[in-house]
C-alpha cells in the first residue's frame, strides 16, 4: 500500500503531475502481491496483522515522500545521520529489554552498518533521480528479492501463483524505471 499513498502524497505535498500509469502500475503490482498471498488462512490475527500493515503503508509512503523532498535540500549523509540517531534515541530503552550475546551483536552491526547503511545510502541517492510516485512503486521489487532469499535461505520453493505474482511486480517496476528513463530523456532532448 505504500506506493499508493506516496503516489498521492507526491501529488498532494510535491506537486508532482498525476500518471494514470502510476495507478496502473500499482494496481498491477497490488494484483501479483495477492497472487502471491494467495491461499493463506486468514484469522483474527491476520486481520491485526493487516492492520499494522496499512499502517507501516502509510508511514513507508509518507516517508518516501519526505526523503524525496529531503534529499533535494539537504545532504545524504544527513539524513542518515538523523534517521539512525533518531531511531537509536527512541529504540535505546529496549535494549535493555534484550540481552544480545557476543555473536548477535555481530549480527546486530552487520544489519546496522550493511544492510541499513548501506541500503539507505543507496536508496536516497537513487531517490534523488526518480519520481515520489514511482520511488514506491520500484520498491515493490524488495518483495522479488525476499522470495529469492527465501529460497536461497530456507529453500522455500515458489508456487505457479509466487511466480506469476512475482512477474507482475517486477513488470510494473520496469515499467515505471522504463518511464523515468523516457522522461530523462525528454528532458534532455528539450534542453
Amino acid at each position: 500500500t505504500a506506493p499508493l499513498f506516496a503516489l498521492v502524497l507526491a501529488v498532494l505535498y510535491l506537486k508532482e503531475k498525476f500518471e494514470w500509469q502510476s495507478l496502473l502500475a500499482i494496481v498491477i503490482a497490488m494484483a501479483g502481491i495477492v497472487l502471491i498471498t494467495r491461499g493463506q488462512v486468514w484469522s483474527a490475527d491476520h486481520i491485526w496483522g493487516m492492520t499494522l500493515a496499512l499502517i507501516s503503508g502509510i508511514s513507508y509512503g509518507v516517508i518516501i515522500v519526505l526523503n524525496k523532498k529531503l534529499v533535494e535540500i539537504v545532504d545524504v549523509w544527513s539524513i542518515i545521520l538523523y534517521h539512525f540517531g533518531l531511531s537509536a534515541l527512541i529504540l535505546s530503552p529496549f535494549l535493555f529489554q534484550a540481552s544480545p550475546t557476543g555473536s548477535d551483536w555481530g549480527l546486530i552491526g552487520l544489519m546496522a552498518g550493511g544492510v541499513y547503511l548501506g541500503g539507505s545510502l543507496l536508496y536516497l541517492h537513487g531517490i534523488k533521480y526518480v519520481k515520489g510516485q514511482h520511488a514506491g512503486i520500484i520498491g515493490y521489487v524488495e518483495i522479488i528479492f525476499v522470495l529469492i532469499l527465501g529460497f536461497l535461505f530456507f529453500g522455500e520453493i515458489p508456487t505457479l501463483f509466487i511466480a506469476i505474482g512475482g512477474s507482475m511486480i517486477i513488470f510494473s517496476g520496469i515499467w515505471m524505471m522504463r518511464r523515468e528513463s523516457i522522461r530523462k530523456d525528454d528532458k534532455k532532448i528539450k534542453a
